[in-house]
């Protein structure tokens, strides 16, 4: 009797440790690293949503409780602009008055503006040369530009159609620009300015997004967007794959139709899994699509297409982060597409009435550091007792709030940019008067 019982123990120990050790390896499978792309700036942020995958994720721990250690107001607008970090400054444009890229230092001294034609409601891009890039949107031109490190402009591209909110994109070999349009996508000569091909999947397409995301090989980018074949009228919510040369390789059709719809950015995990966003008056989901083409998994959310430019950020083991699309709650979803927890962003007031039923909260997509904290920047309606900036742990529970206000009105200003964060784990933020933020 006592041998079979020492029998029956050992396998159950035996049993639980095999499990154990399966949920290791699973978890350790599913353990994401960031791509290395040569042809970016090796600095910590050097882009939209930090890399070509549009992970929205940092390796640096970020400040979970800062306080503000300086701010500056560079113009009267900051639009869709986020502080870049390159090696030796932080970069950022503005839309208002100046119409100029910023470069100024750690501490918040400005080294040099360089005014360009129309609005800067995109981020520059760093490339490992020291050039940057960035589009520029305006009555009179709309354009692509290349600035070295001095600020001296390289050469200038006009585009066709307006690039409002649309981030260039450089190819893991840096010798190719990507930028959407409307109805096609440029791939532009990062040395010369001058373009390559216009890349399309014929008849009447649109794309959105604000940018293409690159696979982990840089061999194919994607792009989200509608086929219309109706006129303009009800287009089919899509996702379309191309390889660099500019073939179109597939597209995955959600099957909604809407002519009035809004859409997140692709993101792109270390498995391929490509991520997305689409919202119609009737529905808002997420999508999980495979590398082929086909469907993963679908999540669907009771949002309206109120708002939506807001990306899908990825956290070191997998799970997703991001805002609804219409901005009301924070989420957070695992990699099978099983909700893990949310957030309602009113509830970071003791008495959310002080929001007088203002529904906007945030429009961007929320940044994770390397512990999986997720900082989330709103829109703060203008009130004096509002709040624009909120940190959360990987569990969904609140850490720490701020209020980066208006030095001359004492208001709260709303942010329509991705914060960023530095090596030493700053924060910087750049809200909608035209001051950016270091939060430490």
């Amino acid at each position: 009797m006592m041998r079979t019982s020492t029998l029956v123990l050992y396998i159950i120990l035996f049993s639980s440790c095999t499990l154990f050790e399966d949920e290791k390896k699973d978890n350790t499978a599913r353990q994401q690293e960031t791509i290395e792309w040569p042809s970016l700036a090796n600095s910590a942020w050097p882009m939209h949503a930090h890399d070509p995958q549009h992970t929205g994720r940092s390796i640096y721990a970020g400040a979970t409780h800062g306080t503000v250690e300086w701010s500056n107001r560079l113009d009267y607008s900051t639009d869709g602009s986020s502080p870049i970090l390159g090696e030796d400054g932080i970069y950022i444009g503005t839309s208002r008055d100046l119409k100029s890229v910023f470069k100024v230092t750690e501490s918040g001294v400005p080294l040099w503006d360089t005014p360009l034609v129309g609005a800067i409601t995109s981020s520059p891009i760093i490339s490992s040369s020291g050039n940057l890039f960035v589009s520029t949107n305006g009555f009179d031109m709309n354009a692509v530009h290349c600035l070295n490190s001095d600020g001296n402009i390289v050469w200038q591209l006009e585009t066709p159609t307006k690039n409002k909110y649309y981030n260039p994109v450089l190819d893991i070999t840096g010798q190719y620009l990507y930028l959407i349009l409307q109805n096609d996508i440029l791939k532009i000569n990062a040395n010369t300015g001058s373009i390559t091909d216009s890349i399309t999947v014929g008849g009447n397409v649109v794309f959105r997004g604000m940018s293409p995301a690159f696979a982990t090989d840089g061999s194919v980018f994607y792009v989200t967007g509608a086929t219309f074949a109706n006129g303009w009228v009800d287009g089919n919510l899509s996702l379309f794959a191309f390889d660099t040369i500019g073939n179109h390789l597939w597209s995955y059709e959600t099957g909604l139709e809407d002519d009035n719809f809004r859409t997140s950015y692709p993101s792109i995990n270390n498995e391929g899994t490509i991520f997305f966003q689409f919202s119609t008056n009737q529905a808002a989901y997420v999508y999980a699509i495979n590398p082929d083409g086909t469907l993963m998994w679908q999540f669907e959310d009771a949002a309206s297409w109120n708002f939506g430019f807001n990306g899908i950020s990825i956290g070191n083991y997998g799970d997703l982060y991001l805002i609804n699309t219409d901005g009301e709650k924070l989420l957070s979803l695992d990699a099978n597409g099983i909700l893990r927890w949310e957030f309602f962003l009113e509830n970071i007031y003791t008495d959310p009435s002080i929001l007088n039923n203002f529904p906007k909260f945030s429009e961007i997509a929320p940044v994770i550091d390397k512990d999986d904290n997720v900082f989330v920047a709103m829109a703060a309606t203008y009130y004096t007792d509002t709040l624009n900036f909120a940190v959360y742990d990987k569990d969904g529970q609140l850490l720490s709030t701020l209020a980066l206000k208006n030095d001359d009105t004492d208001d709260v200003r709303d942010i329509y940019s991705m914060p960023t964060i530095g090596s030493d784990g700053s924060i910087y933020i750049a809200v909608e008067d035209g001051r950016v933020y270091k939060v430490r």
